[in-house]
């Protein structure tokens, strides 16, 4: 009995917690509409200073924003390990690029940067062309192919040798 309310009460709270994790993302989801509703006024600001340096950086630094938690967002909605790698790259790029940092800073978010590829890379992408039938079919193929050159060789040599034949009948006939 124990064991029930016990499974009983993990499912509930799983699905509480899923169901206040949808909640969440509607919000979000509602803000991000909005902040790209308000992405107006950065940008009408940024024309009109377009001639500044910071001004393009400022504009930026929004866009970035809504990008992050746009990202955000795909988390909340699909929570993998590679949304939260693109989540945290595009984190590390808008510190980068957006905030004035010294060069070991910056060396350090490259190499950040680097390190969630290689993670991306090796650790979460799925294997490419490593599928352990596949060396056996291909040798059955290639033994297959091997086999119907063989026959066509046989047919070949057969026709080969009837036409001869034929060719001598001829010259038998002819004579």
């Amino acid at each position: 009995m124990f064991h029930l309310i016990k499974k009983f009460n993990k499912k509930t709270i799983g699905d509480s917690a899923l169901f206040l994790e949808r909640i969440m993302a509607f919000i979000v989801f509602v803000a991000i509409i909005a902040a790209i509703l308000s992405l107006w006024e950065p940008f009408l600001e940024f024309w009109q200073h377009r001639n500044e340096g910071d001004a393009f950086f400022k504009f930026i630094g929004s866009v970035f924003s809504i990008v992050i938690v746009i990202e955000f967002f795909r988390l909340l909605c699909e929570p993998t390990k590679s949304t939260l790698l693109e989540v945290l790259m595009f984190v590390v790029a808008r510190h980068l690029i957006i905030e004035e940092t010294s060069p070991m800073e910056n060396l350090i978010s490259i190499i950040t940067i680097a390190i969630l590829f290689v993670i991306d890379r090796f650790l979460l992408a799925e294997p490419e062309f490593h599928h352990p039938h596949l060396s056996e079919d291909s040798q059955h193929i290639s033994s297959d192919s091997t086999e119907e050159a063989g026959a066509a060789r046989h047919i070949f040599s057969d026709s080969t040798e009837e036409a001869a034949a034929a060719r001598h009948i001829s010259s038998d006939n002819t004579d």
